[in-house]
């Protein structure tokens, strides 16, 4: 897997959905289609194309270009929606890169069966919501300049090969996997990865190259399952998935193109030091905005070397994915275990975490295998499958790094009835009050002026990083409105990606009577079954320990109140009574690296809409009623 990276900004949307889409041959029908009679073509008779089938104009304005659209429709469904305006010629969906599903969702082309009425069907569908999105459609933009795709000249991987010959005379021994760039199970990522939740934030997410504001549909549910569900079950034991998301610096993503090198990123005129200057930008930015802070965090530590030490005797044999530094590597062979392999996607990591084992004399028990761990085989290793899988890719919420995913693959690496650390986890939402964090997220009065028509510009959709508001939350006075909920709990050992539901709601009492400024979303992981040792990153239990702060902190989601309305366009506050029923809707995507929270007044409690009195607040204002708790939308 690779280093334990930033990560994606969790809002409703996202920008790198991961949906399984393989391709098996066409039913005959397909092949063979058949009149509307159900029979053949007869001999003399002219077979007609349907509507769909026929060519589309090359660089035609004619065209209409819709994007948002729910992943779920069909090319059929597309079409459908077009009825009324006289029906489609040209329907085709395009296919949409990992890296930008979340801030334009399904696409499609459409050609109009009369194109005088092109403008008319792009105001009759655009922002229509199908599916819980809005649609975007609008005229297809040519490029004059673009030649017709039959002129196009096929462009080979110049750059990549050359990279491969350059890293030819490394000195430090580390194995590389051969089919690093050739992993079974093919993977439509859908929508997901950097959402328009602007992609800011830090905190262990990963933010891909130049993707920083990005919207993102809640990446809708994706079923997306490992290896395939048509690789046999030989295939499925032997050959990792192809992965969703790669961390920063993963050489096995070079695919992406040109890497951005970190001396790119300042003047010509200023000097970089040469030691980092050609190192990949991601990979310095994360490595400085966490790791270090990571390798410090003392108490993390010492969890995983309790939970190591219940675990290993002298046969042990142990696989960790993501491998970083090389620090549980080290704690592992310390404690005495047999073997190590440490599997790390980013080579400069690998090189740095194989100069660690070195210099600590661990060389012959942990053995260094540069790669994405979904392209390691059983058969790679020393002594086959092991009897521990060991990982820290956690992130600002619990499965920010794809923890649930990297650990369900890395299973075909490990024995029957083995340990996996951290093997239980459990995702929390609280709401909270904090008139410091208000503050700082939203306009008032002063001095008589009253400058709160800024908060309509309040963002009330993503969730944020508590590093990203750069403070820590247990210093602003945070008090709890509701008890910690419970939104997912996870067995690393057992559960598969592509399970968890799209949306958790969950009902909850008022503890006291307050505002609720801001939802707050923190974790807690376990060494084994019986829940021996726990970590967590509620605010609560960080107040002692900067570093975890630093590298993890907590999710922090701003929220308003969706039942009250006024004349003008901003948030209001959410207050509540103690006793008041709430329900809190948790909508989860990319496979939970990616949420956002809705909360609403329990109906039969105070579900009337009522206008706002001029001494509210916050922002005099309220979001429409039209955003019910059943929308989950803010």
């Amino acid at each position: 897997l690779g280093i334990s990276p930033w990560r994606r900004k969790l809002t409703t949307t996202s920008n790198m959905q991961r949906k399984l889409n393989i391709k098996g041959p066409r039913p005959s029908s397909a092949r063979n289609p058949k009149t509307p009679n159900n029979q053949g073509t007869s001999k003399g008779v002219v077979a007609q194309k349907k509507p769909n089938q026929v060519k589309a104009e090359a660089n035609s304005t004619n065209q209409i270009y819709i994007e948002n659209l729910d992943f779920a429709l069909t090319q059929a469904d597309v079409a459908a929606l077009f009825d009324k305006f006289g029906g489609t010629k040209v329907c085709k969906q395009l296919k949409t890169s990992r890296w930008t599903r979340g801030k334009k969702g399904a696409r499609a082309i459409v050609e109009m069966n009369d194109i005088s009425r092109t403008d008319e069907a792009i105001s009759g569908i655009n922002g229509l919501e199908v599916g819980g999105r809005a649609i975007r459609a609008m005229r297809k933009r040519v490029n004059p300049n673009k030649p017709p795709p039959h002129e196009r000249k096929r462009k080979g991987n110049v750059a990549g090969n050359e990279q491969k010959d350059r890293r030819g005379g490394n000195t430090v021994k580390i194995e590389k996997a051969h089919d690093q760039h050739h992993r079974g199970g093919s993977q439509h990522q859908h929508q997901h990865q950097h959402q328009h939740q602007h992609q800011h934030q830090h905190q262990r997410q990963y933010q891909p190259q130049h993707q920083q504001n990005v919207h993102q549909p809640h990446r809708q549910q994706h079923h997306h399952h490992h290896g395939g569900s048509h690789q046999n079950l030989k295939s499925r034991k032997m050959n990792g998935i192809e992965p969703a998301w790669y961390p920063p610096g993963a050489e096995a993503n070079n695919k992406r193109g040109k890497q951005h090198l970190f001396a790119d990123e300042f003047d010509p005129s200023f000097h970089v030091p040469a030691r980092i200057a050609r190192v990949p930008n991601e990979l310095i930015v994360a490595v400085n905005d966490f790791h270090f802070a990571m390798m410090n965090d003392l108490p993390r530590n010492e969890f995983y070397r309790s939970a190591l030490l219940d675990v290993i005797s002298e046969d042990t044999t142990i696989v960790e994915i993501g491998l970083g530094s090389g620090l549980l590597s080290m704690i592992s062979a310390q404690l005495g275990a047999k073997h190590v392999t440490g599997i790390e996607a980013s080579r400069p990591l690998a090189r740095l975490a194989q100069k660690n084992i070195n210099t600590n004399g661990f060389q012959e028990q942990i053995k260094v295998v540069n790669a994405m761990s979904t392209a390691v085989k059983p058969g790679q290793l020393k002594h086959g499958p092991v009897d521990v899988l060991l990982s820290e890719i956690l992130g600002t919420l619990l499965l920010s790094e794809n923890a649930l995913e990297f650990n369900a693959d890395a299973k075909r690496l490990m024995k029957a009835g083995g340990h996996v650390i951290p093997r239980l986890g459990t995702q929390f939402v609280t709401l909270i009050e904090s008139d410091k964090l208000d503050l700082i997220t939203s306009a008032r009065k002063w001095r008589g002026l009253d400058f709160r028509n800024f908060n309509q510009l309040k963002d009330t959709a993503s969730l944020l990083f508590t590093k990203e508001l750069g403070c820590r939350l247990c210093t602003l006075d945070p008090s709890n409105i509701t008890e910690r909920l419970p939104v997912l709990e996870v067995d690393f050992g057992k559960d598969d990606a592509g399970m968890l539901p799209p949306v958790v709601k969950l009902r909850t009492r008022a503890q006291k009577d307050g505002t609720v400024h801001a939802a707050v979303f923190s974790w807690e992981v376990y060494s084994g079954l019986d829940k021996k040792h726990k970590m967590s990153t509620h605010y609560e239990d960080t107040v002692e320990n900067f570093q975890r702060d630093m590298q993890w902190g907590q999710g922090i989601q701003i929220l308003e109140d969706p039942d009250l309305k006024d004349r003008k366009d901003a948030p209001c506050p959410l207050r509540v009574k103690k006793g008041e029923e709430l329900l809190v809707e948790v909508r989860i995507a990319q496979e939970g690296a990616v949420m956002q929270c809705h909360v609403s007044r329990v109906p039969g409690n105070d579900g009337s809409l009522r206008e706002v009195q001029s001494g509210d607040n916050i922002g005099e204002a309220v979001a429409s009623s039209s955003n019910s708790a059943t929308e989950g939308t803010i």
